[in-house]
This record gives structure tokens, sequence and C-alpha cells, in this order.
């Protein structure tokens, strides 16, 4: 079973390392987050949440140009 895994471990990390984008493509990703924390001992609780959107443009087919924006509070 640790053979399997590894072996489709490899090869998702190839087919990422692999990836091509082009002159003038754009790539959007980002990350949004909640968390929660209610300590039993005490009667602290807390919460929170992230928002980190992320744009990129390529120059050429290995050099791009980025902005992120981070946004949380709690």
């Amino acid at each position: 079973m640790k053979k399997i895994t590894l072996a489709l471990s490899l090869l998702l990390a190839v087919s990422f390392a692999n990836a091509q984008f082009s002159k003038g493509s754009i790539y959007a990703t980002g990350d949004v987050g909640f968390h929660s924390d209610n300590n039993k001992n005490s009667e602290l609780k807390s919460s929170g949440y992230h928002f980190s959107p992320a744009i990129s443009y390529f120059v050429t087919s290995n050099v791009a140009i980025g902005a992120k924006l981070s946004v949380g509070g709690g």
C-alpha cells in the first residue's frame, strides 16, 4: 500500500511540475479559511478568518509577475 501511495504522489508531483503557461496567460489562486477555538478549562473562546486572493500575469512562458492581498480578522 505504501508503494502505491508513493507512486501516486510522485506522479501527481511530476504532473504539476510540468504545467506550462504561455506568454499573456493569467493565473488566479487564493486561500480562504476559518478557525474557532474553545478552551474548556477556562472560558476563553476565539475565532477568526482569512481571505487571500492572488493573481499573476505571465510576461514569458516561465516568468510571471503577480500580486496577493491578505485580509483577516478575529
